[in-house]
């Protein structure tokens, strides 16, 4: 005897249907915690506060308010000037010997016309 495609299909269907319905019931009961995945009795009844933090042990850091709202000079504006000037005239020094190394001129520069090879015209 041959199995008709629909009542295999209504089968199937009803099967599954019958299966999504025990999962979905399953999710309010306590017992198949395996198939469920909620979490331990213990866990769920656990006391929820969390406790206050305590102050910092280590002394070292500053307590933001005894940082000054003004940041500090590390260096005077004259000083500043001078590494300016300093750091413009090297950079005119640079570019003035950038052009003479450009300007030299060589007296040996070899001679780059191609030669014909053996048996060319």
């Amino acid at each position: 005897m041959k199995r008709d495609s629909k009542s295999a299909a209504i089968l199937t269907k009803s099967a599954f249907f019958f299966l999504v319905f025990f999962l979905a019931s399953c999710a309010d009961v306590r017992g198949p915690q395996w198939l469920t995945g909620e979490p331990d009795e213990s866990v769920l009844n656990a006391s929820r506060v969390v406790g206050a933090p305590s102050g910092a042990s280590d002394q070292s850091w500053p307590n933001l308010a005894d940082v000054p709202d003004k940041k500090p000079k590390f260096s005077k504006s004259s000083a500043r000037d001078a590494e300016r000037q300093t750091l413009t005239s090297d950079n005119l020094k640079a570019q003035a010997e950038m052009e003479r190394i450009r300007n030299i001129e060589l007296d040996d520069q070899p001679d780059l016309t191609p030669t014909p090879l053996d048996g060319e015209p």
